[in-house]
């Protein structure tokens, strides 16, 4: 995972991974981490073998990650469409 080109996170496994704006922080994104926030986009790692926990950054930042062992399913809330991303491939 990188964040405005810089990386982050070399590789984590876990179920999911929760990307969140205030609005919608106090759902999911809560029940993730325990925690709200007021500005910015929060990316919460379900499960995460690492323990990985959450992080919230500027609602500007350039979110980048890599599937490593896919395939994997890409969903948003309010939308019926769901992406598959294979190994390799970005998002």
């Amino acid at each position: 995972m990188c964040i405005d080109d810089e990386l982050y996170l070399k590789e984590d496994a876990n179920d999911g991974i929760g990307v969140a704006t205030p609005h919608g922080s106090t759902a999911y994104f809560r029940s993730i981490t325990n925690c709200i926030f007021r500005s910015g986009i929060g990316l919460a790692f379900s499960n995460s073998r690492d323990h990985s926990s959450h992080i919230v950054v500027s609602e500007y930042s350039v979110i980048g990650i890599k599937v490593t062992r896919g395939p994997v399913v890409v969903v948003n809330d309010n939308s019926n469409e769901i992406d598959r991303l294979e190994t390799g491939e970005e998002v």
